[in-house]
């Protein structure tokens, strides 16, 4: 699996797991990124975004690039 940091194909991405995507020309949205699943519920695959645009369906043809998440924080030892 690649790093968080280093942008991959659109096909190489894995379905049904959320990941960062680049939307070409939804610079308006966060520079383009934002993370999204990549759905197949057998009625076909699509991108599902889960952040600005809750419950939003992006379309495939503007997605080009992905990315896994980065490791979320470590948790702090309270001793």
């Amino acid at each position: 699996m690649p790093k968080f940091g280093e942008w991959q194909p659109e096909a190489a991405a894995p379905t049904n797991a959320a990941v960062l995507i680049h939307v070409e020309d939804w610079e308006h949205y966060g520079y383009g990124v934002c993370r999204a699943i990549k759905v197949d519920m057998g009625t076909g695959v699509r991108w599902h975004a889960c952040a600005w645009g809750i419950g939003r369906d992006v379309p495939m043809e503007r997605v080009k690039w992905w990315m896994p998440l980065p490791e979320p924080p470590k948790k702090e030892s309270h001793a």
